[in-house]
C-alpha cells in the first residue's frame, strides 16, 4: 500500500495482472514461507565487519544476504534515527532492493529504535496522501485534511486552520497569504531573497560618495579621493 501511495484500486488492478512484478517493485518477496529469525551459521564471516567468530549470531532477509546481528542493528539504527527512514529501508547489500519489514525491525532493533520506526512509519501515511499535510506550527503534531488538488492551486488559496489554532495555506504550507496564489508568493519570496543578497553585497563592497551620496565601488588605485 505504501509503494502505491495508498491507492487501493490501483494496487489491486496491477497485483491481479502481475503478482510477482508488483511484489518485486515494492521490494517484497513472493516466497514468504521461511520465517525471519536470528541464526548461528557454521563457518560464516560477516562481509561488513569481517567477524568470523564461532557462534556468531546472524540474520538475513528472504534475499539471503546474511550479516551479523550487530552490524544489522547498527545499520538499522543509522537508517531510522540518523536518516529518518522507515518505509523504504533496503537490505544492506549493495544493489539489493528487498525491504526490511516491521518484523525484522522488532527482531533486531532496540526498543528506542523500534519506537522511532513506528513514529516515522505513521508519518509516511500523511506524507503520501495528497489530501493530508502536517501542520507547520512549531511542536504541533496534528495533520490537516483538505480536498484541494494541485491543479486547483492556480485559482484557489486553501487556507486551513489546525486544531492547534495555526492558520496556514494547505497548498504550500506558508502562513495564510490570501488572495495571492501559491506560485506568485513563491516568486515574491525568491525575489526578496535575491534582493537581500544584493543588498548584502552592496553593503560589503561599496561606500557612499561623500559629495553626492551615490553608492560607488572602488576597484583600483589608492584610498585617496580628490574632487
Amino acid at each position: 500500500m505504501r509503494h502505491f501511495k495508498w491507492q487501493k484500486e490501483r494496487l489491486i488492478e496491477q497485483y491481479l495482472n502481475s503478482q510477482e512484478e508488483v511484489l518485486g517493485a515494492a521490494g517484497l518477496d513472493t516466497n514468504a514461507a521461511r520465517a525471519l529469525k536470528v541464526e548461528k551459521v557454521k563457518g560464516f564471516m560477516c562481509d561488513i565487519c569481517c567477524n568470523d567468530e564461532n557462534g556468531l549470531e546472524t540474520f538475513a532477509l528472504r534475499c539471503d544476504h546474511r550479516y551479523c546481528v550487530e552490524c544489522y542493528t547498527v545499520y538499522l539504527e543509522q537508517k531510522i534515527k540518523g536518516e529518518g527512514e522507515s518505509g523504504r529501508i533496503q537490505c544492506p547489500c549493495e544493489g539489493c532492493s528487498t525491504l526490511v519489514d516491521s518484523k525484522a525491525i522488532k527482531l533486531l532493533a532496540p526498543k528506542s529504535v523500534s519506537d522511532r520506526y513506528q513514529v516515522l512509519l505513521n508519518r509516511t501515511y500523511v506524507d503520501d496522501k495528497d489530501n493530508l499535510r502536517w501542520c507547520p506550527a512549531p511542536n504541533c503534531e496534528y495533520a490537516v485534511d483538505c480536498a484541494i488538488g494541485p491543479k486547483q492551486l492556480t485559482t484557489i488559496v486553501p487556507t486551513v486552520v489546525c486544531s492547534c489554532g495555526h492558520h496556514f495555506c494547505f497548498g504550500c504550507g506558508l502562513n495564510d497569504h490570501q488572495p495571492c496564489p501559491c506560485a506568485l508568493v513563491k516568486k515574491w519570496i525568491k525575489k526578496c531573497e535575491d534582493d537581500s543578497e544584493t543588498a548584502n553585497w552592496i553593503s560589503a563592497n561599496t561606500k557612499e560618495c561623500p559629495k553626492c551620496i551615490a553608492t560607488i565601488e572602488k576597484n583600483g588605485g589608492c584610498n585617496h579621493m580628490t574632487w
